[in-house]
């Protein structure tokens, strides 16, 4: 690798998995739109073809391709059919294409904690020196997102979490550099577009994934409490996965709610849909006290209030005005009820967050630092290329 001059953009390589609708897949989208292009010249490496699983769309890929991002997959080097088919020379040699292939990069960004063990074994010594890995997760969702790393060897981590959650998130690993960079959008309008209406039904909503790694069922025991008051609420649960396998489903007929929560599937336009909605409130997870994912984000955006169940340790919450959290079901219900039957109070929650998220989350005011951990990988690569 030769040392950078002023006018040599740094080759960056961004290795997803696919290109599905999906935190990590937007996240990638928010940072390659939001990186200076004249410093990076952006690729991408996905670990699945297009069209892998019917109703997937690889809604990301044409985005990329419309900012210029050149785009290959693992399948142009490494295509296997059979696990007999790895000890053969044809094998070798397309391990090697793909070693080839990361060499040629200056840095290379894993877009996802989970994405690292997709290459990692085919990786030189030298790759891994120049890599990136952004956490998405939490072993708080699952304990297991780091078991196939070597806790001894050296890391470069990038993630939302502040330095002592980074600290208890990644606690085992003895040789690790963790860069702060917040879950970032481009923000769209100055002003909440959501506006607080008493017409009934009125509607809370749920924007999550139905799965075992985001479970929702402290959220359906607090609906079941504000019916007894409200027996006009509906509870509408948008997003991907069956209500069934993951569970959710039982959980509601187990409290007799079932015909009062309403299972609305993926939404293309997430922010159009909570809006001709008109939700009252919105529900979120939240891990180590502070909100996260892109559909919060994007509710903040609107305007419409949220509130925030933490499913890590009560000593992890700090308080936050604009963005309660809470691990006391009773403290949950209480404001979601202020929320909900209150105007002036859901207005302020409203406004608050909205302002919140213009202060903290616009990428436009932290890209620079990642494009600074991206350039501080470079040069230390270079220096040991030129010893």
């Amino acid at each position: 690798m030769a040392p950078r001059n002023s006018t040599t953009k740094i080759k960056l390589l961004f290795f997803v998995t696919e290109f599905w609708q999906a935190g990590t897949q937007r996240f990638t989208y928010e940072v390659d739109k939001a990186i200076d292009k004249n410093k990076f010249e952006i690729s991408i490496l996905s670990y699945r073809k297009l069209n892998t699983i019917k109703g997937k769309d690889d809604f990301y890929y044409e985005k990329h391709i419309e900012l210029g991002t050149k785009i290959f997959f693992l399948s142009d080097f490494i295509e296997t059919k059979s696990l007999f088919e790895k000890v053969l020379p044809v094998f070798k040699n397309q391990q090697k294409r793909l070693k080839d292939f990361l060499k040629s990069f200056d840095v290379i960004s894993f877009m996802g904690e989970y994405s690292y063990k997709r290459i990692k074994n085919v990786m030189s010594d030298s790759d891994k020196k120049k890599s990136l890995i952004h956490i998405m997760n939490s072993k708080h969702q699952n304990p297991h997102i780091y078991d196939e790393f070597d806790k001894n060897a050296e890391y470069t981590f990038c993630s939302g979490f502040l330095e002592d959650e980074a600290k208890s998130e990644l606690w085992g690993f003895t040789k690790y550099r963790h860069i702060f960079f917040p879950l970032s959008v481009k923000v769209e309008n100055s002003e909440p577009l959501w506006m607080y209406s008493r017409d009934p039904p009125q509607k809370i909503g749920i924007f999550t994934r139905l799965t075992h790694t985001k479970p929702i069922d402290p959220f359906l025991y607090a609906f079941h409490l504000l019916l007894h008051n409200n027996p006009d609420l509906e509870l509408h649960i948008f997003g991907d996965g069956d209500p069934e396998k993951s569970g959710v489903a039982k959980y509601a007929k187990h409290l007799n709610i079932e015909t009062k929560v309403k299972f609305r599937g993926h939404q293309d336009d997430l922010k159009k849909a909570a809006l001709e909605e008109t939700l009252s409130l919105v529900w979120f997870h939240s891990y180590y006290g502070v909100p996260g994912g892109f559909a919060g984000f994007d509710i903040c955006s609107l305007g419409i209030p949220q509130l925030f169940w933490n499913f890590t340790p009560d000593d992890a919450v700090k308080p936050n005005d604009a963005f309660p959290v809470y691990n006391k079901l009773l403290d949950f219900t209480a404001h979601s009820r202020d929320i909900i039957e209150n105007k002036e109070k859901a207005e302020a929650l409203s406004n608050s967050q909205f302002h919140a998220f213009l202060e903290t989350r616009d990428i436009n005011k932290f890209i620079n630092s990642l494009e600074s951990s991206y350039f501080k990988l470079f040069e230390e690569k270079s220096k040991e290329f030129a010893k």
